[in-house]
């Protein structure tokens, strides 16, 4: 009876150091990054500045062993920045963290965000083709309707943008002049505008080639 007395009272004592050992308070500090969300549609966000902060948690021991480090980061929400430079002030409700985690300090405590109002311009649709047509065929033209799609841009970009591409168009295939509807693919740094359709009619005119006379 004695020994089992004794290794009961072993246990709780061990139960109880583990169980202080795991709420026992400390302090950790991390570099994280800055992400956002939610921009304004009618805006263009330039990425945050600075784009990662430095981070001081603390909690138990406990807590910080359910923290996923690489899942740790700065959630800004930009649903309500306007055009032009907007600074945010960082606040641990910014910070997405595991519970029993409080925030002790954020460096910096401001970050900017610069937002760019959105132009609305047109450029030219530009068919893509790959392949060649079969023997004896030629393409005599090809052409898109519409033209021309809309387009949203920053305002300083609009010159250095090109046309609007399609998706590849296999002219393997086709052996007769062949309308088609094709996806357009929106160019990187640009946004479709309302009235950009997502498709456009690509007409391919080909013809038979003559055969050539023998010579005599």
């Amino acid at each position: 009876i004695g020994m089992k007395a004794l290794a009961v009272v072993v246990s709780i004592v061990l139960w109880g150091v583990l169980t202080a050992s795991q709420s026992q308070l400390m302090t950790q500090s991390f570099d994280v990054s800055v992400a956002h969300r939610n921009p304004p549609r009618e805006l263009f966000i330039d990425e945050p500045s600075p784009g990662r902060v430095h981070l001081a948690l603390s909690g138990s021991r406990g807590a910080f062993e359910r923290l996923d480090p690489l899942r740790l980061l700065v959630d800004l929400d930009l649903s309500g920045v306007r055009a032009g430079q907007n600074q945010i002030e960082l606040r641990p409700e910014h910070i997405e963290r595991p519970s029993g985690l409080s925030v002790e300090s954020i460096e910096p405590s401001t970050i900017t965000v610069v937002a760019h109002a959105a132009v609305e311009h047109s450029k030219t649709v530009e068919p893509v083709m790959v392949g060649r047509v079969p023997r004896g065929y030629r393409l005599v033209s090809t052409t898109s309707a519409p033209r021309e799609v809309p387009l949203l841009s920053r305002r300083s970009d609009r010159r250095r943008i090109g046309p609007v591409r399609t998706e590849a168009i296999a002219l393997s295939e086709l052996t007769k002049t062949t309308t088609l509807t094709v996806p357009v693919v929106i160019p990187s740094g640009t946004r479709s505008a309302p009235n950009t359709p997502e498709t456009v009619r690509v007409t391919l005119t080909l013809e038979p080639m003559g055969r050539e006379e023998p010579r005599r």
